[in-house]
């Protein structure tokens, strides 16, 4: 069992946020907790800064935490993190969720716009369906990895260990979690994706060691399962409320049929190096339905960034669905749709993510 140490200032909210966090799972005898509530901010930094403090551990990034709280296993010393690394690791599949309900959102206490409510609901349904290489049970276990990975030390001791994309496959190492069968190298992907996307936008190296064991089209469809992960959790996260529990059925037990496009011609994006399917190469229903509504009926308006999970129709209009409730059905409109901010507003934001998360656009 995992013995919580959070230390943090008394008026820091991340700190509250991750004690809050934590006292279901304490009552529920998952976790203990230790809290190191110092008065002010002041005096939590020259704990911090102390012997005591951050000096003690051998992680790299513990010895670069500056913030409120820092986080720390007892047990064994093992350095978190800060808030977000404790909310994931309690969201991974090494805990238990606490009971309630937690497959929809209360729309009694919490003001949340219906479209988003179904395209998240979406979300869940899509995922326990068949993909276009992977079972229901396999995109079921990616999105499981993908929570997991948040708070794993091993990929985040490897992106600290360079100034840039480490390319050699990492085949062992990683925490799953039992009656796991994905394979290393797609345990290996799903890992980078969630601690070190940023980099990734120049790593060919990478893409091409991956590829050589894995099918291009595999590849995309784990990089959209992760996508949609982080779309449902990190809207949890921002709205303070526990995380949706993944489902697990009713689950398709159809057989992907493993082709790329699922028949229509793609070609290897330069931009992005994954294959995608050219607007004027869109046959399937699916495929179709996302390029004209994102184009407003005009096929050559589609931005590149809405095909390029098109190899994986399935997931590509999973995901195209979330990017119209989340950001906008249509990018060539000033029209908000009765969202609370204005298109200068969400640019500025999503602006301010991308350069945080190293995002190459």
């Amino acid at each position: 069992m995992i013995t919580f140490v959070v230390a943090g200032f008394a008026t820091c909210p991340f700190h509250q946020q991750a004690l809050n966090a934590l006292k279901p799972f304490v009552e529920q005898k998952q976790a203990n907790l230790q809290e190191m509530t110092f008065g002010t901010r002041d005096e939590f930094r020259t704990w911090l800064f102390s012997n005591d403090g951050r000096m003690k551990f051998n992680d790299a990034r513990a010895k670069k935490h500056t913030s409120s709280p820092f986080v720390f296993n007892a047990e064994n010393g093992d350095f978190i993190g800060g808030c977000d690394d404790t909310m994931a690791l309690l969201s991974s599949d090494l805990f238990l969720k606490p009971t309630g309900n937690m497959n929809t959102y209360d729309l009694q206490t919490t003001a949340i716009r219906q479209d988003l409510v179904e395209a998240h609901e979406n979300t869940w349904s899509k995922l326990v369906e068949c993909g276009t290489f992977y079972t229901a049970e396999e995109r079921v276990q990616i999105a499981r990895l993908t929570r997991i990975a948040r708070s794993s030390n091993k990929a985040k001791e490897l992106k600290a260990s360079s100034e840039q994309f480490v390319n050699e496959l990492q085949l062992d190492g990683y925490t799953t979690f039992n009656g796991c069968t994905l394979s290393p190298v797609e345990i290996d992907l799903i890992h980078r994706i969630v601690v070190d996307p940023g980099r990734m936008a120049n790593a060919e190296e990478y893409y091409q060691n991956v590829t050589s064991m894995l099918e291009p089209g595999a590849y995309v469809e784990i990089v959209g399962i992760v996508a949609l992960m982080t779309h449902v959790d990190t809207f949890s996260y921002g709205i303070g409320r526990p995380l949706t529990a993944i489902p697990t059925a009713p689950m398709s037990t159809d057989i992907p049929e493993k082709i790329i496009g699922l028949g229509q011609e793609c070609i290897a994006d330069l931009a992005g190096r994954v294959p995608v399917v050219p607007v004027t190469n869109a046959t399937n229903p699916l495929t179709k339905l996302v390029y004209e509504n994102f184009s407003n009926g005009k096929n050559m308006g589609v931005p590149n960034i809405l095909k390029m999970l098109s190899a994986v129709p399935l997931t590509h209009a999973t995901f195209a669905r979330n990017l119209a409730a989340m950001y906008l059905g249509n990018l060539n409109t000033n029209n908000m749709g009765g969202r609370a901010i204005n298109r200068s507003q969400i640019e500025l934001l999503a602006t301010k993510v991308s350069q945080l998360n190293v995002c190459a656009y």
